[in-house]
């Protein structure tokens, strides 16, 4: 019965029905964004693959047009013309001719000379080879020759003529090749006479397509390439009936492959230069490989995002109910002496049921307000007279002290110097007679240079103070009297007859606080003052009525004790020997104006 209603509670019921709405849209849409980014996937494959494609063939053109700009090189050299066209009977003269030959070949081309073989053939029988073989014969240019080389060659009128893997060469060797050939005569304008071919091996090729394959990262497996008649340039090894297949397949699209069974890519380029087709052939498994990394993630995100969609869920519903409890909770233990205690989260009730407790609880949320404000009012008019009462006894303590420098001085009949001081003290008083808990910076230094102008009379050339407070900004602020009442004990404990007294004060900000530190060159503080100092303090933090202290030694006391009252915690009040003397660090928060 107890199992019963717990699960028609209204926690229990959110996240249920919630949970199975939001797994089943996460479902849904996981299945959609992988659908939508594997097809995008392979759509941007075919893109890229395409851009391959012409990269592949732009290669291709650039090995052709290589061999075509030497191949135009060596026939614009008049000693070739010469050598090619010469009948000279004489055999010293041609084989001179001849070498000449060679040298122009490898200064144009070099010693690699970048091409397979090369040979020349004039209409009259005269043979030239230069690479796998060197030699000039006389041939017979039989019909079969001049039919099936020659006159596809002449037909182009010196224009290049590309040959395939299968077209006949003047040259036969064991290596695959293409050709590049053109007709020429000996003289420009002539009607030619002669033919230059220019073979490339294949694994040129195949080199050209490892590099450029190599460079991208690409998931394609095979390269084709023919020409506009559906010869075979690339590669020089294929099975008869794929490559028929690939002769008529879809381009830029994938399709099943019988002949390999398997569904493929195939992008294809066609190249203005060479006329040649390219093609770039992509396994669809291979793109099928990387979709799953799509699936993995998208189940992956799937999986997270429905758990947090529970967790989402469950808190939901725990904080629809939760404020049930805390209301009552609330109600229930609401005391004076608990009102600082944090209340509970405010509730914006879903459910009619809720409306009742949740204006209970605004209006006792209103009471806890009232009272806490009553309370705080009377807290700081407490801490206001507090500080009073620690500033009031500064106050006498520091009179006593400059009356009695201007009684001296007024014996000595130095009645300028009496105006003076006693409209500097004159100034003092009305600075420490002043109602507030907070100075500006620039303020609480007149009062202190001020104080030091009235000490440099009674002492003459035998005190020295340094300031070095640009780095402060003049309106901070901070409590009154807290730097004089420093530089005061400094005179009082750490000057001597036998040296000069210096004081250096140094201000500046760090951190959002401000930061004052007083150094003298004194003998710095006896050990047990430090600990006199500190049971001081610690006494003093525990009185509830200050009058109750003795002034003497209290001016430090005093000191810690509002810095402690104006800033709580976030102040600093540190007291330490400097090894030249005596140094006091305060400082408190920095409240911007």
């Amino acid at each position: 019965m107890l199992s019963f209603k717990r699960f028609h509670n209204i926690k229990t019921v959110i996240f249920v029905t919630y949970t199975l709405i939001i797994s089943s849209v996460i479902i849904i849409g996981a299945y959609f964004y992988y659908y939508t980014v594997s097809t995008r996937f392979v759509s941007n494959y075919i893109k890229t693959s395409a851009q391959l494609t012409q990269i592949m063939s732009s290669r291709f053109d650039q090995i052709v047009k290589q061999v075509d700009s030497l191949q135009q090189r060596i026939l614009e050299t008049e000693s070739i013309r010469e050598y090619t066209f010469d009948s000279s009977p004489y055999d010293g003269e041609l084989m001179l001719k001849q070498r000449n030959f060679e040298k122009t070949i490898y200064s144009m081309a070099g010693y690699d000379y970048g091409f397979y073989h090369m040979n020349i053939l004039t209409k009259d029988g005269i043979l030239i080879s230069f690479g796998q073989s060197y030699l000039r014969e006389q041939i017979t240019v039989t019909p079969e020759i001049m039919d099936q080389i020659m006159l596809p060659v002449f037909q182009q009128t010196g224009s290049k003529y590309l040959g395939t893997l299968t077209h006949p060469k003047l040259y036969q060797g064991t290596v695959p090749t293409v050709s590049v050939s053109r007709s020429f005569s000996r003289h420009a304008l002539n009607e030619p006479k002669a033919m230059i071919e220019i073979l490339i091996s294949v694994t040129t090729l195949d080199n050209a397509v490892k590099n450029t394959m190599s460079s991208y990262d690409t998931l394609s497996n095979q390269v084709i390439v023919m020409d506009n008649d559906g010869n075979l340039i690339y590669p020089a090894s294929e099975d008869d009936a794929l490559f028929t297949f690939y002769q008529t397949c879809k381009r830029n699209d994938h399709f099943y492959n019988p002949i390999s069974r398997q569904t493929e890519i195939v992008t294809e380029y066609i190249s203005p230069y060479t006329g040649w087709h390219t093609l770039v052939v992509t396994p669809y498994s291979s793109l099928v490989e990387n979709t799953n990394i799509y699936l993995q993630a998208t189940c992956l995100v799937g999986v997270a995002a429905l758990v947090l969609m529970m967790l989402l869920t469950y808190n939901v519903a725990y904080r629809i109910t939760a404020p049930i409890n805390k209301i009552k909770d609330s109600l229930s233990n609401l005391r004076l002496d608990n009102l600082s205690e944090p209340p509970p989260a405010h509730i914006q009730p879903s459910f009619t049921e809720l409306d009742m407790l949740a204006d209970a609880y605004f209006v006792m949320q209103q009471r806890l307000d009232d009272s806490l404000e009553r309370y705080t009012g009377q807290k700081m008019l407490a801490l206001h007279s507090r500080m009073l009462a620690l500033q009031s006894q500064m106050n006498p303590h520091f009179l006593y002290n400059t009356l009695a420098i201007i009684s001296v001085v007024a014996e000595s009949n130095q009645d300028q110097q009496v105006s003076q001081m006693c409209n500097r003290l004159v100034k003092m008083l009305r600075y420490i007679a002043k109602d507030h808990s907070h100075t500006a910076f620039i303020d609480e230094m007149e009062y202190l240079k001020n104080y030091v102008e009235l000490m440099n009379i009674r002492f003459e050339d035998q005190l020295l103070v340094e300031y070095h407070i640009s780095d402060i900004p003049p309106q901070t602020t901070m409590p009154p009297l807290v730097i004089q009442p420093i530089v005061e004990n400094c005179i009082k404990y750490a000057r001597s007859l036998d040296r000069k007294l210096i004081i250096q004060i140094y201000g500046y900000l760090r951190e959002g606080k401000w930061f004052v530190d007083v150094l003298d060159n004194g003998p710095g503080f006896p050990p047990d003052y430090l600990a006199e100092l500190q049971e001081k303090i610690k006494i003093a933090s525990e009185l509830d009525n200050l009058s109750t202290l003795s002034l003497d030694k209290i001016g430090l006391v005093n000191l810690y004790l509002r810095l402690k009252l104006l800033y709580e915690e976030d102040f600093v009040f540190e007291l330490k020997n400097s090894g030249s003397g005596a140094c006091v660090h305060i400082g408190g928060r920095y409240d911007e104006e």
